[in-house]
């Protein structure tokens, strides 16, 4: 085998991880909902073909009997008790096929909600959940890195937009100091004071124009640069919707995993706690039979379970939901066995009775 298939194969034994564990479960819960969805449909169909069937089967009988023995039938006759007999066959076989879709669907709809889903159930570990919040912290800053940017070149392309001064106004003053000059009520000193003017306008205004046109290349890339980055920013955006979707399922999934190594805990404990009360009634029914007073106060044990699958390892076949029940009734015999073995006991360190 060579290196890269041994890593291959360490890959494929790679449990899933929480995300994919619930991405399972929600996967299985939009196919339950479609399940249900499609079984009332599948019901309702196969009721229908079967009373259709019911229909075309009694018209086909109805016909043979007014229609009589077959050897008296004529050929339009026989012709039309073939074709009776055919649709009724046909409608027999949607009807199978309708009750065949519906038990399909229960059946699925079974296996899902009974095994599929619990199985899902299992848990999850703080230091998943640690995880999944450190991931959502992870998108969260890269979302706002990039998002900085794109404010940062939206800065740009407003500053780049340089105003360029209209002349209009100068050009029409000009236009009626030339007028009052030709009919002489403007002097020349009056003329070469606006020209002087007007010339440092159109400087400025030239300027102006290559500020603009300098800015405008810069307001571009800056309006690429954002244009790339928002599509940068946009799969950032929808895995952390996914992801967050996810949130509430973790939180659950977190829970019912401590409630799942606390539920170890207490089956270790509840048969710790069974086997302590077995032989503490032994020790008082020896107690009794050396002539001395039982110290029992009961002889009734009852430790619940929970729907937990560390429990449920233990839980007893005939009653579900229990661990352990003890009676004096029904156990007597365990208790006559624990009583044997603590004397049995107490003779292996050399006590003599």
């Amino acid at each position: 085998m060579t290196k890269a298939s041994q890593v291959q194969k360490v890959e494929d034994l790679k449990a899933p991880s929480l995300l994919e564990r619930i991405e399972h479960k929600q996967a299985i819960e939009r196919r339950i909902a479609e399940v249900r969805e499609h079984i009332g449909e599948a019901s309702a169909l196969a009721d229908a073909k079967r009373l259709e069937t019911e229909g075309a089967w009694r018209e086909f009988e109805r016909y043979q009997k007014v229609a009589g023995p077959k050897e008296d039938l004529d050929d339009l006759q026989r012709e039309k008790l073939a074709r009776l007999r055919q649709a009724a066959e046909k409608a027999d076989q949607e009807a199978q096929a309708a009750r065949e879709d519906f038990q399909a669907l229960t059946a699925e709809l079974n296996e899902l909600e009974r095994n599929a889903l619990p199985n899902c159930n299992a848990g999850a570990a703080i230091e998943e959940a640690l995880a999944y919040q450190a991931r959502v912290a992870e998108i969260q800053g890269q979302i706002e890195g990039l998002e900085k940017l794109i404010e940062e070149q939206r800065q740009i392309v407003e500053n780049s937009q340089a105003e360029v001064p209209a002349l209009d106004g100068l050009y029409q003053k000009r236009e009626d100091l030339l007028a009052d000059l030709a009919i002489g009520q403007a002097s020349k000193a009056d003329m070469e004071t606006l020209e002087a003017e007007i010339s440092e306008a159109e400087k400025n205004r030239d300027k102006a124009i290559q500020r603009a046109k300098r800015g405008e290349v810069k307001a571009n890339q800056a309006r690429q640069t954002i244009a790339g980055l928002e599509r940068k920013i946009e799969p950032l955006r929808q895995e952390l919707a996914e992801i967050e979707d996810k949130g509430p399922e973790v939180l659950r999934q977190l829970v019912r995993g401590e409630a799942e190594v606390l539920g170890k805990e207490y089956a270790e404990l509840a048969t710790a706690l069974k086997n302590h009360f077995v032989r503490l009634v032994g020790l008082s029914m020896l107690l009794k039979s050396l002539g001395g007073k039982e110290f029992l106060t009961t002889v009734e044990l009852a430790l619940p379970g929970f729907a937990l699958d560390t429990c449920k390892a233990v839980e007893l076949p005939a009653h579900p939901g229990w661990l352990y029940q003890l009676h004096s009734w029904s156990d007597r015999e365990t208790f006559h066995k624990a009583m044997h073995s603590e004397r049995e006991r107490l003779r292996e360190h050399g006590v003599e009775f």
